[in-house]
Formats: structure tokens, sequence, C-alpha cells
């Protein structure tokens, strides 16, 4: 494991961002919420490993509707929330 100062919202524009083309050819609509920067010490290759899994997971599962991704800060905890419309 490599820690290293990661901005969670960052880290997910930009695998949203590097996913697009998957998520405009399955017809999958994302949402994004942020509620601005949620900092920590993470290892950033295995959190992008996590976070591209839950993206490709809801693509495919979600039934062609819209995946909605909201990441914030709650007492002091970064949540990452991903949520499909399929099954």
């Amino acid at each position: 494991i490599r820690k290293e100062p990661v901005d969670l919202s960052e880290l997910v524009e930009e695998v949203i961002e590097r996913n697009r083309p998957l998520f405009e050819s399955s017809s999958n609509q994302v949402i994004f919420h942020g509620s601005g920067p949620v900092r920590g010490e993470w290892d950033r290759l295995r959190l992008e490993q996590v976070i591209t899994n839950l993206f490709t997971n809801a693509m495919r599962y979600g039934n062609g509707k819209p995946v909605q991704i909201r990441v914030d800060e709650q007492d002091g905890h970064a949540r990452l929330v991903v949520r499909d419309q399929g099954m």
C-alpha cells in the first residue's frame, strides 16, 4: 500500500472522464454530485481500481438508466456512493 494525499472528488472525476466512451456506448448517463474537495491519505491506484469496478458494474446492470455518483464528507469520513437503477 502506497498512501499519498488524494482528493477523492478529483479522482472520481478523472475516472468518469476516462470511462466516458464506455458510458456513452452503453447509453448510460452519468450524474456526478460532489460537495467539493474530499482529501485523505489513500493508495491512489487501488482506490482508482475500486472506483472503476463500481462504475463498470453500475453501467453493466443499470439498464441504460442514469448512474448517480456522489462524493462527500460526513463526520470526518469520506463517502463514495455509486447508484444505478437496474435490478
